[in-house]
């Protein structure tokens, strides 16, 4: 998808990137971003008529990029330009067929149709593949490939079901300003988007009736960078422990780094980042909600309340009671420049801008927060 259809390749050795977007007439907007190195890039497409608009925006990146920039319109006609990718600055690249402006933060360092940009008309002329057919595909095969998770997914619903009548099973606070780990040492990485507080749980709450478990996780703080807004937020992971009865596995998992008590090894665990999944034991993914753009309208995080809410269906995870044991734990969350759930993000000995920093023993956990509720 990356290289095919956003048409974005990283040359790290020749500190160049090449852009060469072949999106689908339908797709007018695109968000994605893109890892390099040790930092991140933002990317965003948009198409406005015959106007073309591309950002990119650099975190974590300290040098600079050669940009090869390439657009082919519909009609066949393309626009190609080379230019800097500089730290700390936001590259625009907007044109027509016929124009073509690109600007370095605020500063413009082209425009018009000068040098700095080639303009091709009829670069991929159509008249060429007009009596060219393709194979058609045999959908009927079972191709892996086309199957989706063989696990049930949850829907923006399910997992966004209220019942105010709901019993309380389990409610704690927790300290305000202790996620620095275990020791106490443990940094936020550096980065401008690890806000201050987005790992410290502040309250927990589980409530439920004869259908669903409800929870509330409430946080110092929570951010939504923008790049996956159907979450709510980001950056924040939380996994929550839970012994029914039958807990046999002490290893969270998720690159936690994390081993349980015997009293809280669980037989279910709910994972809630980028989406919610439950698993059992085995590490078996027993449902999943996975967040779509029209879920925006109904996420489960709010960053204004700083909490995450939703509700997992009791089929999953048994009924509750107050003989469950819960623990909780808190880190900051990386889904590798994709998407989806992600996992615990790596915490060294000395911080960097997406990597944390603290440990004293490389074999200690990459949690900054944990709470105990039962």
């Amino acid at each position: 998808i990356y290289q095919d259809y956003f048409g974005i390749s990283v040359d790290l050795p020749s500190s160049s990137i090449r852009i060469q977007p072949k999106l689908p007439k339908e797709i007018s907007t695109v968000k994605f971003g893109q890892r390099i190195g040790d930092g991140m890039l933002s990317v965003a497409y948009q198409k406005k008529k015959e106007k073309i608009i591309i950002t990119l925006d650099p975190h974590g990146i300290s040098k600079k990029f050669d940009i090869n920039y390439f657009w082919v319109f519909e009609n066949g006609d393309a626009v190609n330009t080379s230019c800097e990718l500089i730290p700390g600055k936001i590259l625009t690249i907007e044109h027509t067929a016929a124009s073509l402006t690109v600007k370095q933060g605020t500063t413009i360092v082209t425009e018009g149709k000068n040098k700095l940009g080639t303009f091709l008309g009829n670069f991929s002329d159509k008249k060429y593949f007009i009596n060219t057919t393709l194979a058609q595909p045999d959908l009927k095969k079972e191709f892996p490939v086309l199957r989706g998770p063989s696990h049930p997914l949850l829907t923006n619903k399910q997992v966004r079901t209220y019942n105010t009548s709901a019993a309380l099973l389990f409610e704690s606070p927790d300290s305000v300003g202790d996620d620095a780990g275990g020791n106490g040492t443990y940094q936020y990485p550096t980065n401008e988007h690890f806000k201050k507080g987005i790992l410290d749980l502040t309250n927990a709450a589980f409530r439920y009736d004869d259908k669903n478990l409800y929870c509330t996780l409430s946080f110092a703080n929570l951010y939504n960078p923008g790049w996956h807004p159907e979450y709510g937020f980001q950056l924040t992971i939380a996994a929550i422990a839970i012994n029914t009865g039958n807990g046999t596995e002490r290893n969270t998992g998720i690159n936690s780094q994390f081993t349980l008590d015997s009293v809280h090894q669980f037989d279910r665990m709910i994972v809630v980042g980028g989406g919610v999944r439950v698993l059992d034991q085995l590490g078996n993914i027993l449902c999943e909600y996975i967040p779509k753009p029209e879920d925006i309208q109904n996420t489960i995080g709010n960053v204004k309340s700083k909490s995450i809410e939703f509700s997992v269906p009791l089929e999953y995870l048994g009924a509750p009671n107050r003989n469950w044991k819960m623990k909780i734990l808190v880190g900051a969350q990386d889904d590798h420049g994709g998407a989806g759930i992600g996992e615990f993000r790596a915490i060294k000995k000395n911080v960097s801008e997406w990597l944390g920093g603290g440990k004293t023993d490389q074999n200690d956990s990459n949690v900054y927060d944990v709470l105990i509720m039962n």
